[in-house]
């Protein structure tokens, strides 16, 4: 049998230095393993003490603990759940939500505005709200 992905939303930050303090927001506490430092060229994580340009972070996830290396995607799946995910993979599986209305990505809230789904961003729904 072949089976297709179900439509759902999910919340998602690529990891890396210029993201790193979203992603601490990001991850809650008990899914946080730490952060560390991989090899530059292997991507493998060094010995504590030893540091690099690449920065990975351990994720308590439901598989038990994963590296999330420099460029991957920290999921937030629907159950609330955190994982790692390679960026081929990411980008073959997901793609921006965009708002049904403005056409702009939608990178905070989202609003269901009618019973087809359509997402809509914050702004617009404030803006409908006004009218």
């Amino acid at each position: 049998m072949k089976y297709r992905k179900k439509p759902v939303v999910v919340e998602a930050i690529k990891l890396g230095w210029d993201t790193w303090n979203e992603i601490c927001d990001f991850v809650p506490e008990d899914a946080f393993g730490g952060g560390v430092y991989l090899d530059d060229v292997t991507l493998k994580e060094l010995p504590e003490g030893k540091t690099s340009n690449a920065i990975g972070l351990k994720i308590n996830t439901l598989e038990g603990v994963m590296l999330a290396q420099q460029g991957d995607y920290i999921i937030k799946g629907v159950n609330g759940e955190f994982y790692p995910c390679k960026p081929d993979i990411f980008e073959k599986t997901y793609e921006p939500l965009k708002c049904a209305k403005c056409g702009e990505v939608i990178k905070t809230e989202i609003v269901f505005c009618n019973d087809a789904e359509q997402r809509i961003c914050s702004q617009c729904w404030n803006s409908v709200q006004e009218v």
